[in-house]
């Protein structure tokens, strides 16, 4: 809000300075300031003479009363005032400047001054007078420059017509911006005020001038406590933006109020109306909260039903397994066909249950974020699922993986889960290979488990992370359709992202990112800025000729590391930098 009473001069493409009533530049456009080489704010007309050394057409220095603001702020006319001054780089530039006096009511509170750069119109005189004198150089010479006369005097036409349109629009920001502007004075009257104010205080602009806030009705409760941060303002200069509550017609209203000091010994007072805002958020934050509260009372639910569900199933599930062992072959074949049914889906819904059970646990039960080393979770990994591996002669590979903060139980499963998915959904006759790797992207680890499978459709992305989704049948594919919805919630849990890389040539890729330790991304950054300079010094030794470009050792070229399963990526300078004597793990099965 501070710059706001800067915008309006920001608009007008002439160096332009804004007066107060003491003689004091209270604001300065940026091509004023950069005339200038320096902020222009709190100068006076001498402060003014001393910056740029304004001379009057036979070079003598003016003195600070004969300036236009000044004569502006005496109630005198100061257009088209020819000065001469000296620009911040050594330019002579000469001046039109035109002072517009400010009142409010009768009383003079400022001044705007222009100042329109006619120094192409001085060249032209002067060309003017060169042609008079040299005319023996020709008449085509003559129109030629003629010609370019009349063009800069229709430039000087179209920037008059420019400024005259930007004087225009200046009055109507002041008059339309949508905040209510006012101007109180330390005994807590009102000085000036903006259409927008009288128009919300139903009332004429010159009937709000002079009247204090009791006067507009507004109670001490409300606005005490911006009346004495205005006080504290107007005594230490410093900027105060507060949001305040007041009754209305349809419950409370609310208003985002800045107080600015302002010369004179007054506050300037911009207020916007920020109910609509405020109710919305109000409003979100109610069903943020009833959200939450569902979320748990779902999650509690599906514990505690899948908890009382064990028992009894652990019953059935025993009972019939009984029958399978005790009754096989006694009875005839589909009642050993039905007691198969009945083992199978109760083993099913077992399993359901405990997928159900440790998905309703992630992030209910906690045993607190610790630094956890990624290297030795796929070492687990491995062995979790080396059963898995072995039946379906698998192989498994990982780069360097990253440390980073979390819950090791939960990360162990997530990598569990992606990996016997890649095995589970193989393709016939074609023995899987997994790889997962890791890279650092925007101060963010992201890890990639990457298979030779059957693959994923685009338009099913999304689906597979919903609990309960499957793309395949029960008899296909076994599973309960939950194990990528526990990914995808321990990766949220742990501040990440998870998704399908759709533009994978082969097989599946899920990718998922986890915040990284802010010394890996200080090294990353480290590693980054030596390679650009490295970079440098090689561009300046290769200057004089090309060399041909390094190869490594089995003729792939430089920088690009080669991963364990033989295929070559290429990797940030960053990463390449963590292959060292733990990279290129291999777990091989089978």
């Amino acid at each position: 809000m501070s710059d706001s009473p800067q915008l309006p001069l920001s608009a007008i493409r002439q160096p332009a300075f804004l007066y107060g009533p003491d003689g004091r530049i209270t604001a300065a456009n940026d091509l004023a300031e950069a005339l200038a080489g320096r902020p222009l704010v709190g100068c006076s007309a001498a402060d003014v003479i001393a910056i740029f050394g304004n001379r009057r057409l036979d070079g003598t220095l003016f003195v600070p009363e004969e300036l236009p603001p000044s004569r502006a702020l005496a109630g005198e006319e100061a257009i088209d005032v020819p000065i001469t001054v000296t620009a911040a780089d050594g330019r002579t530039v000469h001046i039109l400047a035109t002072a517009s006096r400010i009142r409010d009511g009768g009383e003079t509170v400022g001044a705007l001054v222009v100042w329109q750069d006619v120094s192409a119109l001085e060249a032209a005189l002067a060309a003017q007078i060169r042609l008079r004198h040299e005319s023996e150089t020709g008449r085509d010479e003559l129109a030629l420059q003629g010609e370019e006369l009349r063009q800069q005097s229709d430039e000087l036409l179209r920037a008059n017509v420019e400024n005259d349109l930007q004087h225009r629009l200046l009055d109507a920001i002041l008059g339309t911006i949508p905040y209510r502007v006012s101007l109180w004075s330390r005994e807590e009257r009102l000085l000036w005020a903006n259409e927008r104010f009288a128009v919300e205080r139903g009332l004429p602009r010159e009937a709000v001038v002079g009247r204090s806030y009791g006067e507009f009705g507004d109670r001490e409760a409300v606005v005490g406590s911006l009346l004495a941060a205005g006080r504290r303002i107007m005594t230490d200069g410093r900027p105060v933006s507060r949001e305040i509550e007041i009754p209305g017609r349809e419950g409370p209203e609310y208003r985002a109020c800045t107080l600015l000091p302002f010369p004179e010994d007054s506050l300037l007072v911009i207020t916007e109306d920020i109910t609509d805002r405020k109710r919305a958020e109000l409003e979100l934050g109610q069903y943020a909260k009833r959200l939450r509260r569902v979320n748990t009372e779902l999650e509690r639910f599906a514990y505690v039903a899948s908890h009382d569900l064990q028992e009894p199933l652990r019953k059935v599930a025993s009972f019939c397994q009984l029958l399978q062992r005790r009754y096989a072959g006694q009875l005839d074949e589909r009642a050993d066909q039905y007691i198969a049914f009945a083992v199978d889906g109760a083993q099913r819904m077992q399993r359901l249950i405990n997928d159900l059970l440790a998905f309703s646990r992630i992030g209910r039960l906690t045993t607190g974020f610790t630094e956890v080393d990624l290297n030795k979770v796929m070492g687990d990994v491995a062995g979790q699922t080396e059963a898995a591996l072995q039946y379906s002669d698998a192989e498994l590979t990982w780069g360097e993986m990253p440390t980073i903060r979390g819950e090791e139980p939960l990360l162990t499963n997530l990598l569990v889960n992606l990996v016997s998915n890649s095995v589970k959904f193989r393709r016939p006759d074609v023995p899987p290979k997994v790889h997962v790797s890791a890279r650092l992207v925007d101060g963010e680890w992201e890890i990639s488990c990457r298979d030779n499978g059957i693959g994923i459709e685009p338009e099913f992305a999304d689906k597979i992370f919903v609990i309960f989704q499957r793309l395949h049948s029960k008899d296909a594919y076994p599973g309960t359709g939950i194990g990528l919805a526990i990914v995808k919630k321990i990766v949220e849990y742990h501040g990440g992202r998870v998704w399908v890389d759709t533009d994978a040539d082969e097989g599946t890729t899920i990718r998922f990112t986890l915040p990284a330790l802010e010394a890996d991304i200080e090294a990353a950054k480290a590693a980054e800025a030596a390679a650009d300079d490295d970079t440098t010094d090689a561009q300046d030794a290769a200057e004089p000729a090309e060399a041909p470009a390094a190869e490594g050792a089995d003729g792939d070229p430089a920088g690009v590391g080669r991963q364990p399963d033989g295929e070559a990526r290429e990797e940030p300078p960053a990463e390449a930098d963590r292959h060292g004597t733990n990279g290129g793990m291999k777990e091989t099965v089978g």
